[in-house]
């Protein structure tokens, strides 16, 4: 008999241990403050930390010192954002990851890119020389599949180089909350009650549609190929980091039930963290597929319809969150 599954989150396992669903849980935009030796202590083994989002002025030494811990830990990996000023473009992203790479010569780091179209060619090319790739600020499933098809080119490439497939590690992050509030201030903009049902629901109709496009995407034969020659999953990260978008919202979890699954990785910001005390389980929707899946799927294309009737377009939206990535990431590009 088959029930609800609960997913419990993510603590290193300790020798012996059975192996349980777990949500991972990564801090968003980790600054120096949070990589001093002391400080990582506290986040792997007291607030149940597996991976670090950092941000673009952590040194070469911090980046080590994360990985390390994290490593040691059992947990998972290290992203760290690029910093490309002036004229940048794909070549100048590969050679910058190149020298990053190379510095912090660690196997869980991950290089962190946009999202933005002119940024995505970089990904295939550093995958194809070894190099871990995280893609952050993805506005929808539409971009979320093109991620995913950079990150399978790459890793074919990788393995007609004769690279060992199962070091290179892929995540992609969707920024549930940003995307709630890039909609909702359009939605304030038109105005009228009826609007107001719709407030708060793009981010999750988004990561929806990125759900059933991830599990599609596994389905495929040439991913099947690349799982059989040792190729990771790629690793779809919700991030719950932003302003609240409900009036009266105050809990981090409200997105994390629906979200949560075995496997999942939830990117957070530190200051949230607090709000996973006292919460040692969250009970999810359940694994993508079957019928369950399918009206979930379904209410998701009915929410982006409905703002779509509104004249709010899912892919402008998108459009804006992956600007705003650009700007904050590589304002040279």
């Amino acid at each position: 008999m088959t029930g609800p599954l609960t997913a419990t989150l993510d603590r290193p396992v300790r020798s012996g241990a059975p192996a349980r669903p777990a949500v991972s849980v990564w801090i968003e935009d980790a600054g120096r403050a949070r990589l001093t030796p002391g400080a990582l202590r506290r986040l792997v083994h007291d607030r149940r930390v597996t991976g670090l989002a950092c941000g673009p002025h952590v040194t070469t030494e911090e980046l080590r010192r994360a990985c390390a811990a994290l490593s040691a830990a059992g947990g998972g990996p290290v992203s760290a954002e690029l910093t490309v000023r002036g004229a940048g473009d794909a070549a100048a992203l590969l050679g910058e990851a190149r020298v990053l790479h190379g510095l912090v010569a660690r196997p869980g780091l991950l290089v962190c890119v946009p999202a933005a179209p002119r940024a995505l060619p970089a990904v295939a090319d550093m995958l194809a020389e070894g190099i871990g790739v995280h893609v952050a600020w993805i506005g929808s499933a539409a971009r979320y599949g093109r991620v995913l098809d950079a990150f399978r080119a790459g890793l074919e490439r990788a393995r007609a180089a004769g690279l060992d497939l199962s070091r290179l590690h892929t995540a992609a992050s969707v920024p549930v909350r940003r995307i709630d509030a890039v909609v909702d201030a359009r939605l304030d903009a038109v105005g009228g009650h009826e609007t107001a049902a719709l407030r708060g629901r793009a981010g999750l109709a988004t990561a929806r549609l990125v759900r059933r496009a991830h599990h599609d995407f596994l389905a495929s034969p040439r991913w099947r190929a690349l799982a059989a020659a040792g190729a990771r999953e790629p690793r779809p990260v919700w991030s719950l980091g932003g302003p609240p978008v409900r009036s009266g919202e105050s809990d981090i979890l409200s997105g994390l039930a629906e979200l949560a699954a075995p496997g999942a990785t939830v990117a957070l910001p530190e200051d949230a963290l607090g709000a996973l005390d006292g919460q040692p389980t969250v009970t999810p929707a359940g694994p993508a597929g079957g019928g369950a899946d399918d009206l979930r799927h379904a209410d998701a294309r009915r929410t982006l319809s409905f703002l779509d009737w509104y004249g709010i377009s899912a892919e402008d939206s998108a459009a804006c969150i992956e600007r705003r990535g650009l700007v904050r990431m590589l304002p040279g590009m």
